[in-house]
């Protein structure tokens, strides 16, 4: 196995999690809310997640998804993980622009895990980037052969591309947390974000339209 493939791996995960989509926002949105623990067992759960979208490629399992039910199953599953959280976010901001009450208990790290890992492995457009990458990989020539250790290192070099990124944008966040502390941004973050999630969470209902009445 080509040193160049568990690098590329790595890289191609970075860049696939940089677009700014519900995951980036609901980890942002962790750390504003002071909720940094929790922030990072969500990126470790979408890492994990990610990382296995790539080795259902490489091990031939993705015709799976092309099963109706499966496919409604996965969009059913994202569309109601962002509903949720658009609708916390929300809730949390009605709690702050409201009269002051007892801090809302934040989820825990093992439920923060699971969210991330839900988030990510219930949208199966990661499968169309990994299917055109790995295709790549394979022109290029430093594809390895299928097997149980080059499965698990191609799951471990994205797990650990997609990783970084997210703990970049922790640090980034936390690092720059105070020029917006105590500013009437901050407490309109979750107004932000709320409906940003909300509206993501309408393209996956779409889809699960698609899923049901038209393919």
């Amino acid at each position: 196995m080509s040193l160049a493939f568990p690098i590329m791996a790595a890289i191609v995960g970075f860049t696939i999690s940089i677009p700014f989509g519900p995951v980036n926002v609901e980890i942002i949105r962790r750390v504003l809310n002071h909720q940094t623990k929790q922030s990072i067992a969500f990126a470790s759960g979408a890492a994990t997640a990610d990382g296995l979208w790539p080795t259902i490629v490489f091990v031939g399992i993705a015709p799976l998804l092309e099963i109706k039910i499966v496919s409604i199953i996965f969009w059913s599953t994202g569309t109601l993980l962002l509903i949720y959280l658009g609708l916390t976010a929300l809730k949390e901001h009605s709690r702050i622009q409201g009269p002051e009450k007892p801090f809302l208990k934040p989820k825990g790290k093992r439920v923060s895990f699971i969210m991330g890992f839900s988030l990510v492995l219930s949208n199966p457009l990661n499968l169309v980037a990994w299917a055109t990458a790995l295709g790549a990989f394979h022109s290029e020539g430093f594809l390895p052969p299928t097997n149980v250790f080059t499965t698990f290192v191609l799951w471990a070099s994205v797990f650990c591309g997609t990783f970084f990124l997210f703990i970049m944008v922790i640090i980034l966040v936390r690092r720059y947390k105070h020029f917006i502390s105590d500013s009437p941004f901050e407490k309109k973050i979750n107004l932000i974000f709320g409906p940003l999630l909300l509206g993501v969470s309408v393209y996956f209902a779409y889809n699960l339209y698609l899923q049901i009445f038209i393919k």
